[in-house]
């Protein structure tokens, strides 16, 4: 008999054991994820460990390619063009001589005096364009070609004059003065000054594009630099 009454108690505690395994534990025991004693890994557990590393890299990779996209090519405007000419003019032009060529009597000898800055004016000028990605580069010679292609005029050769080489080389220094001086020849033409020209700035981001890259930039905008290109501004 006592042999039966030991094993009827321990048939007992088995039971007990695994109704504490299989009820109490789950109730009792850590949280999903973190295996008891002897509770064996789940293998979802890890995948879902990976999956929090991969969302972590992936949004890692989503901010890059944000950050890359903001200094995409189409970002470089007419904006940042004109401000690069100014940011590079900033360091050159301390007396801001410039604001004298909207002055007649002053116009022709701030002209002769920014002449003799533009080399200065360029080389700060390609510091800047020299840190823009291909792309952008390329961005800011196409505008520079829409620029001297608007100035591209009948009405604007008539005071600025010159053959095809000499004329796009007075847009030049048009263009290379600044937005204010831009925009007062093509309003009014008679702003211009004569003899004035800056053979340089025309290519000046092609031929930089080409140093640093190997490539001419095209832009197949169907425009060109070239003078008497224009036909509109010719048939004015």
């Amino acid at each position: 008999m006592a042999f039966v009454e030991i094993g009827i108690i321990v048939v007992a505690l088995v039971v007990a054991i695994q109704a504490i395994r299989h009820i109490v534990w789950p109730l009792v025991g850590p949280k999903r994820g973190v295996p008891g004693p002897s509770e064996p890994r789940d293998s979802h557990d890890e995948g879902q460990g990976n999956s929090v590393a991969t969302t972590t890299n992936a949004t890692a990779a989503s901010l890059h390619t944000s950050s890359a996209e903001r200094s995409s090519p189409e970002s470089l405007d007419g904006d940042q063009f004109w401000h690069l000419i100014e940011a590079a003019w900033k360091s050159v032009d301390t007396e801001n001589t410039r604001a004298s060529l909207a002055i007649p009597s002053l116009s022709q000898d701030a002209a002769s005096s920014l002449e003799d800055l533009l080399p200065s004016m360029l080389a700060q000028l390609r510091t800047s364009l020299a840190r823009l990605t291909p792309r952008n580069l390329a961005a800011f010679d196409r505008i520079l070609e829409e620029k001297l292609f608007e100035l591209d005029r009948q009405s604007i050769h008539e005071v600025l004059d010159g053959s095809d080489d000499g004329f796009l080389y007075a847009r030049g220094f048009v263009v290379a003065m600044g937005q204010a001086y831009f925009d007062s020849v093509l309003v009014n033409p008679q702003a211009a000054v004569e003899d004035t020209e800056c053979e340089e700035f025309c290519y000046f981001p092609a031929e930089l594009h080409e140093e640093l890259y190997g490539t001419w930039p095209q832009h197949g905008t169907g425009k060109s630099r070239e003078s008497f290109s224009n036909s509109a501004g010719w048939a004015e």
